[in-house]
């Protein structure tokens, strides 16, 4: 979550974990949001060695059409391993901006926005998902980062997203805004 890296590794067969309680947040729910990202067009990659180090937790690139998700216990460059919440965490987060590249208008292009376009809405949402302390970190790190402001803003929403939002309900939106996408090259 901390960098936008392509990963080259596969996803095949997610093994057995405890699923989370939420509805639309089982396990089965998050295999099926893996398989909407690609339904779409973008590559899924599992712990690449070359993004997966010093403390990331996964990426999505929008030009190189990738999404990327680094698993809690992974050694660099291996295969999958039993999933945290942490990473199926992760996993919503670098879908959500998988859907505010689509809600540019044009997936590919580098042009990522809030997918809450009302500010009021915005706002609302994001604090009925954060604690001020939660949403002060998230834009601290980025700022120490070197990420731009409207990057933090894109960086808070998909923090939220992750925590509330259910991996069915991504899902949803994934094949929804970005099915239909026209994907620039």
């Amino acid at each position: 979550m901390k960098l936008r890296y392509i990963a080259l590794a596969t996803l095949a067969a997610i093994s057995t974990m405890a699923a989370p309680a939420k509805a639309g947040n089982t396990f089965e729910d998050h295999k099926d949001l893996w398989n909407a990202i690609k339904e779409v067009g973008v590559s899924t990659h599992l712990n690449l060695w070359a993004a997966c180090k010093n403390g990331v937790d996964g990426a999505y690139s929008s030009s190189l059409e990738a999404l990327i998700v680094c698993q809690d216990n992974q050694a660099l460059g291996s295969d999958e391993v039993v999933w945290t919440e942490n990473d199926l965490n992760t996993l919503r987060h670098e879908a959500h901006h998988l859907v505010q590249d689509c809600s540019s208008g044009n997936r590919g292009d580098n042009v990522l926005v809030p997918y809450f376009n009302d500010l009021d809405q915005f706002k609302k949402f994001i604090n009925g998902s954060l604690t001020p302390s939660q949403v002060h970190s998230i834009w601290k790190s980025y700022e120490e980062n070197g990420v731009s402001e409207p990057d933090r803003v894109l960086e808070v929403e998909a923090f939220a997203v992750a925590e509330t939002v259910s991996a069915s309900n991504i899902a949803n939106a994934v094949r929804k805004i970005c099915g239909s996408n026209q994907i620039v090259r």
